[in-house]
């Protein structure tokens, strides 16, 4: 008995040590005749407490009785090993005299191997018992007990935790704390998925595969984007499983959704293999990515793919790029995160912008929007794109500015992109409304991550000198913490806020506009 959780009526009157959960269960039934029911939290066992007389006596009767540790023998441990005859075919030696350690060394790893597994199963059959007995002693009169109890024993998360929304909030709480073993393995399942989508999630995987929950999974990214992105493995498959969240003025599951359908029909996409938009779930395939690409291969394979992508279908329309941008940096504007002179920095490079870059018919095409090389993938000797949270039909500049931004590191790159891109020598129009973009594209990820860093740190306002100390850093690495996301968003602004001062832009400014 290490721990204890009392409820009266659906209330929680105490929880924790035995100790302090029975004192504040006399000091309740001494003020009320309303009675309570006390459980072990490890197996919901129903447990009676002894409280007669004072306080020091109820403590003295629950304070564990210590044992003397046994003396520890000296020298070498005794390993335990014993010798026995094994009965084997002969292919089956075979195979364990290969392994290795040889046989015994196999023998011995595969038997704690399954005695690994039995336990993980065996810990969640308990957990399942556990959350049964909990609800049975105490919901058994709510609505939807009984539909809960068949998706407990159903392995339904998502319909156990549906049925239970409408009961007392203590109880539904103690009840989803449950949940988290008694619906998932040991294999990381309940940590890296919430448990009101667990239900939502093994439908998914189950209409792809075999299987309700995989043999392994992992986290895929931390980067900028709220959604939670992991590689299941099933049956030795791989897959990509994406749990977006709920739409907002810009996010919309069912855009995304149907330009990844679009994205993945062309072949720039992993294939998309399920999508449910009430869900916010979806299942791709999954790509290994390969490291050993030669960069000018690489360079190539991305202006191509996004040719490929710009050709497709076009995808739903959302709004005109800037007309986007402006009112993003209306709202980050008025955050506070950056000085005002900065903000108001950036506002004016976008309304320098504006009146030359409206794009043409022809410019408008299925756009990333996000093209960030956390986005990129290069697998089977050509590039794939993924997250297509941001997806609209949008002016094909901005994608391209930003593929020129994150890979252009040289003269030379960026021609190798342009060729690849127009196969041909752009032309001088093309080229300042690809310089202009770039420097919007710039905008836009600064904004993105120092939204991304408010998120971690709601109360993120940065001075003029911290801000200009962020941007005079050196920047390496991911985006993982909220002072990387910082460093590289100041640096992207103030790249920005340089070449706007440049002759290169205003001669863009110049010749932006097509004849």
């Amino acid at each position: 008995m290490t721990s204890l959780i009392a409820f009266t009526g659906g209330r929680c009157l105490a929880a924790g040590d035995p100790i302090d959960v029975a004192l504040e269960v006399r000091r309740h039934l001494s003020e009320s005749d309303q009675p309570v029911l006390v459980f072990d939290r490890e197996s919901s066992r129903t447990v009676e407490l002894d409280l007669r007389g004072s306080d020091a006596e109820i403590r003295a009767r629950l304070t564990p009785v210590s044992e003397e540790t046994p003396a520890v023998a000296r020298g070498r441990p005794k390993l335990g090993v014993v010798a026995r005859e094994v009965t084997l075919l002969p292919r089956q030696w075979e195979w364990l005299s290969s392994q290795r350690g040889g046989a015994s060394a196999s023998l011995r790893r595969l038997i704690s191997e399954a005695q690994r597994d039995g336990a993980e199963a065996g810990a969640r059959r308990l957990a399942q018992e556990s959350l049964h007995r909990f609800i049975t002693v105490i919901a058994g009169n709510y609505p939807g007990f009984e539909e809960a109890v068949r998706a407990l024993f159903a392995g339904d998360a998502g319909a156990f935790l549906n049925r239970i929304a409408l009961w007392p909030e203590d109880v539904r709480a103690h009840a989803q704390f449950l949940a988290k073993t008694a619906f998932a393995a040991d294999s990381g399942f309940a940590q890296l998925v919430p448990p009101d989508r667990l239900g939502r999630v093994q439908a998914a995987l189950l209409a792809v595969t075999t299987a309700a929950e995989p043999q392994s999974i992992a986290r895929l990214t931390n980067g900028a984007s709220g959604a939670i992105v992991l590689k299941a493995e099933v049956g030795g498959q791989p897959y990509v499983l994406r749990l977006d969240c709920p739409g907002d003025g810009f996010r919309d599951p069912a855009r995304q959704y149907a330009c990844h359908a679009i994205a993945s029909q062309a072949e720039v996409a992993p294939r998309l293999l399920y999508a449910d938009v009430g869900d916010r779930v979806s299942v791709s395939v999954f790509k290994a990515v390969d490291d050993q690409i030669r960069r000018a291969q690489k360079l190539t394979a991305l202006a191509t793919t996004l040719r490929k992508l710009h050709a497709t279908p076009l995808f739903p329309p959302l709004m005109p790029f800037l007309d986007a941008m402006a009112l993003l940096l209306g709202h980050f504007g008025a955050s506070g995160t950056i000085p005002v002179e900065f903000s108001d920095r950036m506002t004016a490079l976008i309304e320098t912008v504006r009146p030359v870059c409206q794009p043409s018919p022809e410019d408008i095409v299925s756009s990333h929007n996000d093209l960030n090389p956390n986005n990129i993938l290069i697998a089977d000797s050509r590039a794939w794109f993924v997250d297509w949270e941001c997806a609209f039909a949008a002016d094909r500049y901005h994608d391209l500015g930003t593929i020129v931004n994150f890979f252009g590191q040289t003269e030379s790159d960026c021609a190798a992109i342009l060729a690849a891109y127009f196969g041909r020598e752009p032309e001088p129009a093309e080229r300042a409304r690809l310089e202009l973009m770039r420097q919007v594209s710039r905008l836009y990820y600064g904004v993105m991550l120092l939204n991304a860093a408010r998120r971690e740190c709601p109360e993120l306002s940065l001075s003029r000198e911290a801000f200009a100390r962020a941007a005079s850093s050196p920047q390496s690495g991911g985006i993982g913490t909220a002072d990387a996301k910082i460093g590289h968003a100041a640096a992207m602004l103030s790249q920005a806020f340089e070449a706007a001062e440049s002759d290169s832009f205003q001669w863009a400014l110049g010749h932006a506009e097509r004849d």
